[in-house]
Formats: C-alpha cells, structure tokens, sequence
C-alpha cells in the first residue's frame, strides 16, 4: 500500500536533544564551577547519575520506564500535566532532583554548600528551555514532505517538557497529530502510540512509516505495531539508505535522504484526502 503518512520521533531525530540536554546541564553547572571544562565534565556526570537514579522503583522505576521518559527528562518536569500515570511522580520528584545534584557534586568533587542545591535544581528548569534546537534540515524538509504525506509526531516524554520543544521551534505548528507518551500513559515501544498516532491521521498503519532513530522504540516499536520505519542514523555521516541484519529498517543520516529511502523500499505515495487529523487530547 502507498504511504499516505509519516510519523516522527522528536528528540534526536528533529530536535537536538542529548547535546541540548548537556548545554543546558552545563550552564548550570558554571554556578558551582570556574572553568567551561569542569562544567562539561560536572554536566556529563550528573546526566549519568539521573539516568541511573531514575531507574530505581524509588523514583521513576516501572513507570518512568513504561513512559521512555530519562532521568534528565525527570530534572525538568513537575509532571503535573499529563496522564494520571504520570502524575504518581510527583510526588517523590523533589528528593531525586536533590539527590541527583547531591550525588554528583559530591564525586566529582566539587566544593558546594547546601543551599545551592535548590539553586542548581532552579536554575536548571530555567536554564533547559534555551537550549532547544532543531536540526539544520528539518524545516525545509518538512515542508516539501507535506506536500505528498501526513505528518505527526510520536514521542516518549513529559507533556511540559516535550510541549516547549515543539512551541520553542514551531514544530507545533507543522504537526497536526502529536502522541506523548506522558500524556497518553503509554510510550513506545508499546504499539499503543503509534496506534493511536494512526487513529489521529486516520490512515491505515500499513500506510504508515515511522521515522526515528532509537532501535528499541522507534525500530522495533513501530514494526510490532505493524509500521514499517525508516531509522534516522545521524553518526553515520554518510548519504543514502541502508539497512543491516542487526537493524532491517533502511537507515538514513538526516531527513534529506528520506525521500530517497521511501522510494527505494517502494513505498512512495500520495496523501489520500479525507478528514481533518486531530490532535491528542482534542
């Protein structure tokens, strides 16, 4: 069947998000060290202990799993927006902020006092919304791809967060259709959003080819739900589709080398008219 509509994932894919994540960590982390190189080093230490944090069932465990939601994603968010799921966080959200700063002070051996931990948890919620960058082709991209396919967004993430991405770059915008796993209650790897992102475009899912480039949710994700992909592969620098044993979805470096690899898996088409997509929640 031709593809009558892609589905994007958004961090990493569209938006820059583990570098944003680390400039944003490091800016904060010039309020307790002198030079841009301990900071860098700071920032990288304290994403690693909120990842490894965050796993724990005392603070995201089970649900911030389920969700595909990190431990820096954790960091910002409040999480009092969103699926009633998600909202079980908020309670225990404080102490792993502390914690996290606490931690990864303490090793890497930074000279602190007690009071700036509240002041690095604040500045970094304040600090994250600068640093949100979209990749050099998107726009352009995007928009000669609306010309042929219906676009949506199937993201894993905080509704807060991932909702200022989107109006941060004007991909809100571009994107009618857009699932987040904090506000579904589910994320992928599980079928339920790229169902529901298919429901929204009211396209079969056969129709349908998922864009991302995380093997485990976006690769393996879309195709037990049915979907075929297309993995965006940024490190690789090199144009053109590809696709391995290890990974059988064609994988590109950005979008530009989209439309080549849906016309070399045959799976080109027009937009089939018919009614207006909705967005979640609408």
């Amino acid at each position: 069947m031709p593809t009558q509509a892609l589905l994007f994932d958004l961090d990493d894919t569209l938006i820059a998000d583990t570098s944003d994540t680390l400039a944003a960590l490091a800016e904060t982390c010039a309020l307790v060290e002198p030079t841009a190189e301990r900071c860098r080093e700071l920032a990288a230490a304290v994403k690693a202990q909120a990842w490894e944090l965050w796993a724990s069932p005392a603070y995201g465990g089970a649900i911030g799993h389920e969700l595909g939601i990190s431990g820096t994603e954790a960091m910002f968010s409040d999480f009092r927006v969103g699926h009633e799921t998600v909202q079980q966080l908020i309670a225990s959200h404080a102490s792993f902020e502390r914690e996290v700063w606490q931690q990864s002070l303490a090793a890497h051996g930074t000279h602190w006092r007690p009071e700036q931990v509240d002041e690095l948890r604040r500045s970094f919620r304040q600090t994250r919304p600068r640093h949100v960058t979209l990749y050099d082709e998107v726009v352009a991209s995007l928009e000669e791809l609306a010309g042929d396919f219906r676009l949506g967004v199937v993201t894993n993430g905080p509704s807060d967060l991932q909702r200022l991405k989107l109006a941060a770059t004007g991909l809100d915008r571009r994107f009618s259709t857009v699932v987040i796993s904090g506000e579904l209650g589910h994320g992928k790897p599980s079928p339920e959003p790229f169902l529901e992102a298919v429901r929204l475009l009211d396209v079969p899912i056969e129709a349908t080819v998922m864009v991302g480039d995380s093997v485990t949710r976006d690769v393996a994700g879309a195709h037990g739900a049915g979907m075929r992909v297309v993995r965006i592969d940024r490190a690789s620098g090199a144009r053109g589709a590809r696709a391995t044993g290890a990974d059988p979805a064609p994988s590109v470096p950005d979008l530009r080398s989209l439309r080549d690899a849906l016309a070399s898996a045959g799976v080109v088409g027009r937009v089939l008219m018919g009614p207006a997509p909705r967005r979640l929640g609408t």
